[in-house]
């Protein structure tokens, strides 16, 4: 589905969120379950992307930087800069690659 954007021009985002329920269903792993909430985010919105990422327990996702980011992202685009703000802070304490750290910076922390 994403590379059907280089023949259509879009981006298929709601396919791509119902290709995420069948592997969540198939192999329920944190990865796909956040991977999931992503492509719901630009599907269904950023509050219905958060009550995904909100579905998860805590234990799973406490250490998981891509959740922290996502959790950002979301959290951004659903008018919460505070929760972006913190969630970006925990996903930068989590990268160890200084480009990755450095551009969560920047997005997120406006730094």
């Amino acid at each position: 589905m994403h590379n059907r954007r280089a023949v259509t021009a879009r981006t298929d985002w709601a396919a791509i969120a119902a290709l995420y329920d069948g592997l969540v269903g198939l192999t329920p792993t944190v990865g796909a379950y956040v991977a999931r909430a992503k492509a719901c985010s630009h599907s269904m919105g950023a509050d219905a992307a958060l009550r995904l990422l909100d579905e998860l327990p805590a234990e799973l996702v406490v250490r998981y930087q891509p959740y922290w980011v996502v959790r950002a992202y979301c959290s951004l685009r659903g008018s919460d800069p505070a929760g972006a703000a913190r969630a970006a802070e925990f996903a930068v304490s989590l990268t160890e690659d200084g480009v990755v750290r450095s551009y969560l910076i920047q997005e997120y922390l406006g730094g």
